[in-house]
């Protein structure tokens, strides 16, 4: 089974149709990034003036921090969650995660309490990738939120975590294609 989708190419058959729904708002998601970019940016306006060797060393570093930065940004507004008949996909940017709903074994909504030490993008109101959580373990994150309000999809092999603003729906469009 295929996990991970990077770029535009097709996960899905053709034609097939989706219900899409984003994910709550997070305030908190565009704050801490533009804080972060912004104040790499601040860091590297300073390092440029001071114009010594050491100056430009520390602006390169800088810089190489803020592109992620910007590239994480850039994309948190295309965060969504499409179901259709027989496949949800959870996808943000060019990253794309499909899965069966057939391997849905049970939906739950849970507040977690992240590892510091795990890995994946991390802030107060976003979270991608793989995440490690105390009692749960890893949650294979898309979501507006790190810790609060997560709804924990569990498959036959991983723990799935999103954040979808109409909760209810979603979990009737999930439920609808598990009966079809």
């Amino acid at each position: 089974m295929k996990h991970f989708q990077f770029g535009p190419k097709s996960i899905v058959p053709e034609g097939e149709t989706f219900e899409v729904f984003k994910p709550r708002t997070s305030l908190w998601g565009w704050l801490c990034s533009v804080a972060v970019v912004g104040g790499l940016g601040a860091g590297i306006a300073v390092a440029i003036r001071q114009g010594t060797p050491a100056a430009w060393i520390v602006t390169g570093l800088l810089i190489a921090m803020i592109i992620p930065g910007i590239f994480f940004l850039s994309i948190f507004p295309t965060m969504k969650y499409s179901v259709s008949a027989d496949t949800l996909v959870l996808s943000c940017g060019p990253f794309r995660w499909p899965i069966p709903i057939s391997s849905i074994c049970s939906i739950r909504e849970d507040d977690l309490q992240y590892l510091p030490k795990s890995q994946g993008w991390k802030l107060p109101g976003y979270a991608l990738f793989r995440i490690e959580y105390g009692r749960i373990g890893i949650v294979r994150m898309c979501a507006t939120s790190l810790t609060t309000s997560i709804l924990l999809i569990s498959t036959d092999t991983e723990i799935w975590g999103i954040t979808p603003a109409d909760v209810d729906s979603f979990k009737a469009a999930i439920a609808r294609g598990q009966s079809g």
